[in-house]
């Protein structure tokens, strides 16, 4: 699919002006969720957590290969790179198909800032990436030749080895080829081969595992564990567990999602470009496009646990409202009349303000550029413990400290254990310290594997423990509170302090975000710094409001008031 001159300039114009937005709120480290995971896996050639997602593995890899800033700011950078090629894509696919150029720049630029792509472009997720493949198949197939079918094939079957969700578009792959009249039993075998070819990425996994590498999530060096990486067996937990009044929930949360995703006339806009399509039997994959959002909501419904809801996993669909977006414009423009060019120049300039106004708007919320939370986070907690001591860290909040201590090497003299103890963790326990075969034979479940491990480094290593519930902690122990970290002090040790101890760990988080902020006063730090971390809180304590959780709110509202209260720049 050639393209003009004209169009090749517009598109190196959007690029460089997307890619300038994106690196402007560039997340400078890890940030939540499995971000630092995803990077110390990277960067260490190790397996992430099921299914593993080998392809990003080795992007993360490759991106480390620049010598600029820290390992996690470039693998960071590649996300927005690969992001910005997303919504050249999207220009792309637009004007091949409206074949008028200011629908597909619009499309472009409100994909380019819509709020979870967005959120996700300055961050290393693997979701961006899984979007990139989405694009580029749906550009394959609309080149409408017998090489995009074929590369189409090969694009979902490496696309794969990123993220499962790929599988959205093999639906949309085999109608196009049923209604293009393709099958036929060579067309299939050779399909069938560019799809394999495509898989071969997940032989990482195994070849990998066996190396021992950090992380080692499910040990997949055999048949059996490589089946329960690629099947996410630990995750089964997750899968058609969701009640009818759920799935409602879900499909209403999609709504309010996409009317923010499209800014509020854009679903409408949508719709309008999906029934010009029908109407006049435009080219099939435009007509079929709107298989993928049935499938992703079909996967997101049969997958996730109850009361869950991401608007990140419904990225596919809103890059398809995109689509859809910017040929409802090419339908509505030659309605306008004869005064056509002022027409569209009084939208251009409205678009234009209003742009401007959402970026205003949305740039501290969505932007990462001065997040260090998650690196500080996990500093504080590995800074405040003595040499030599035993940390114990609930396996959710651990990722930062995964990265910090094998990505940067700091305070490698401290040994982590994440609780709840598994099986393949213990294996990879085992294996880089024999001493622990020995508990685990004495212990039945996780709770007393915990019970266990303290009474075996009690008196001679200084214990540690964070975001474990009380409960777990037998009530021999006195726990002292250092804001989020929990010394444990056995009957020998134990004095009658308590109440919570601010360390110069606190110092270090004040001065790091404060100078973060160059161009501050100090009271306008001091405000600054109230807001941003008075958020994170409130959001964090937001996060865990779910029935059953209403302990760590608690502990979350309370937190913030001590880390506010206690806060001086």
């Amino acid at each position: 699919m050639s393209l003009r001159k004209r169009d090749q300039l517009l598109s190196l114009i959007i690029y460089l002006n997307v890619i300038g937005w994106y690196l402007k709120n560039l997340c400078p480290t890890i940030f939540g969720g499995d971000s630092p995971e995803l990077i110390t896996a990277g960067v260490k050639l190790g397996v992430a957590h099921p299914t593993g997602y080998p392809l990003f593995t080795l992007l993360l890899k490759l991106s480390q290969l620049l010598p600029l800033g820290s390992p996690a700011w470039r693998a960071n950078l590649f996300n927005a790179v690969i992001a910005a090629v997303v919504v050249l894509l999207m220009f792309l696919v637009v004007r091949n198909y409206a074949e008028k150029t200011l629908p597909a720049i619009i499309a472009a630029l409100l994909w380019s800032h819509s709020y979870t792509f967005f959120s996700e472009a300055t961050i290393s997720r693997v979701y961006v990436t899984n979007l990139f493949f989405l694009a580029l198949i749906v550009y394959s197939l609309a080149c409408r030749s017998r090489v995009g079918l074929t590369l189409s094939v090969y694009l979902a079957g490496i696309g794969l080895t990123n993220h499962y969700f790929t599988l959205i578009v093999l639906p949309l792959i085999l109608v196009v080829f049923w209604f293009e009249k393709k099958l036929s039993i060579k067309v299939l075998s050779l399909a069938g081969c560019f799809f394999l070819l495509g898989l071969m990425v997940y032989l990482y996994l195994p070849l990998r595992a066996v190396t021992h590498p950090t992380p080692n999530w499910e040990t997949p060096y055999n048949i059996n564990f490589l089946f329960n990486t690629l099947t996410q067996t630990s995750y089964r937990y997750k899968i058609a567990r969701r009640e009818w009044g759920d799935v409602v929930d879900v499909m209403v949360n999609l709504l309010r999602s996409g009317v923010r995703e499209l800014y509020l006339l854009g679903p409408l806009l949508a719709g309008f470009g999906l029934w010009g399509c029908i109407r006049k039997k435009r080219f099939l994959v435009w007509r079929i496009l709107i298989i993928i959002p049935l499938i992703n909501l079909l996967m997101v419904i049969l997958y996730g646990s109850k009361g869950e809801f991401h608007p990140l996993y419904f990225l596919p669909t809103f890059f398809v409202g995109v689509v859809y977006l910017g040929t409802g414009l090419g339908e509505v423009f030659p309605v306008l009349g004869r005064r056509r060019v002022e027409a569209l120049s009084v939208v251009w300039v409205i678009f234009s303000i209003l742009f401007v106004m959402l970026n205003i708007y949305k740039k501290d919320y969505v932007g990462r550029r001065n997040n260090f939370l998650f690196y500080d986070y996990a500093f504080n907690l590995l800074n405040n413990q003595e040499s030599a001591s035993r940390f114990l860290i609930r396996s959710d909040y651990s990722f930062p400290v995964w990265y910090l201590r094998n990505v940067e090497e700091r305070r490698t003299d401290i040994f982590v254990l994440n609780y709840p103890v598994n099986d393949w963790y213990l294996r990879e326990l085992i294996h880089y310290n024999p001493e622990i075969l020995a508990i685990a034979r004495q212990s039945i479940n996780a709770r007393e594997f915990l019970r266990n491990y303290l009474l075996r480094f009690e008196g001679e290593y200084r214990l540690y423990t964070a975001f474990i519930p009380l409960r777990k902690i037998p009530e021999r122990y006195a726990v002292r509170k250092t804001l989020m970290l929990e010394r444990l002090e056995s009957p020998t040790l134990k004095n009658n302090e308590t109440g919570i101890e601010l360390t110069g760990g606190l110092k270090y988080w004040r001065l790091r975000i404060t100078a973060a902020k160059p161009g501050y006063s100090y009271p306008e730090a001091e405000r600054r710094l109230r807001q941003i971390y008075s958020k994170c809180f409130l959001e964090l304590g937001a996060h865990y409001r779910k029935p059953g959780n209403a302990e760590m709110v608690l502990y979350y509202q309370r937190l913030a008031r001590v880390f506010l209260n206690n806060l001086v720049v």
